[in-house]
């Protein structure tokens, strides 16, 4: 926000690109690889969608109004951001950009990205061959070992559980295996890693990760 024009729009910034600066007297910080998981309060990720954006909107105008500032976003949106953010947000995105985004969504459930149990966003500028592998080794693993975790936490105690509760636990289950699923469609790209010419356009590279990309 601090500089004119647009930004980071190539696979390789160097670390003076992507260092902290400071806006209004906050610290801004760069996301370091360009992928932003999107799984909102579902997930343990410190750089989430969700989590980000309620970090901006802390740094550029301060704690003492930013409740207030959440809660005007919520109004505008019509919803809470936490959904706005996992379950509109892409079609949003793919709408503005006519089908061509610029950011792709890697989901788990690639018809049905909102009842993704994994999705993440990433930058298409900042893709290099080694993306895909970020993600399966940064993103997905962990994201499976926190669903592991929260199924453990719920079966120690399963027949304590209320109806809800039994749902979240049938629910992070068919996550697990949707999950699992998911990490031999990345293994299979991260092993090609596939590289792109920006120049060929969006409809022909973004056909180049069917399968484990959300379909337009």
């Amino acid at each position: 926000m601090d500089k004119p024009g647009l930004n980071i729009a190539h696979p390789n910034p160097t670390e003076e690109e992507t260092a902290r600066y400071k806006y209004n007297g906050h610290n801004i910080e760069i996301d370091e690889d360009g992928i932003v998981p999107l799984m909102g309060e579902d997930c343990a990720f410190p750089d989430d969608g969700l989590v980000r954006t309620k970090d901006l909107v802390h740094a550029v105008w301060g704690e003492g109004s930013l409740t207030e500032n959440i809660n005007f976003i919520h109004d505008a949106l019509g919803m809470d951001l936490h959904k706005w953010l996992t379950e509109k947000f892409w079609g949003y995105h793919t709408s503005m950009y006519k089908k061509k985004p610029i950011y792709w969504l890697f989901s788990s459930n690639v018809k049905k990205p909102n009842n993704a149990a994994f999705k993440v966003l990433v930058y298409m500028h900042r893709m290099d061959k080694y993306t895909v592998q970020k993600i399966q080794r940064s993103y997905l693993h962990p994201h499976q070992e926190y669903i592991k975790r929260e199924i453990e936490k719920l079966s120690d105690n399963e027949e304590n559980l209320s109806r809800q509760e039994l749902k979240r636990l049938e629910e992070l289950r068919n996550h697990e295996l949707e999950c699992r699923d998911y990490n031999e469609v990345l293994k299979e790209l991260a092993n090609q890693q596939i590289e792109f010419d920006l120049d060929d356009g969006v409809d022909a590279n973004y056909a180049k990760f069917e399968g484990a990309v959300a379909k337009i």
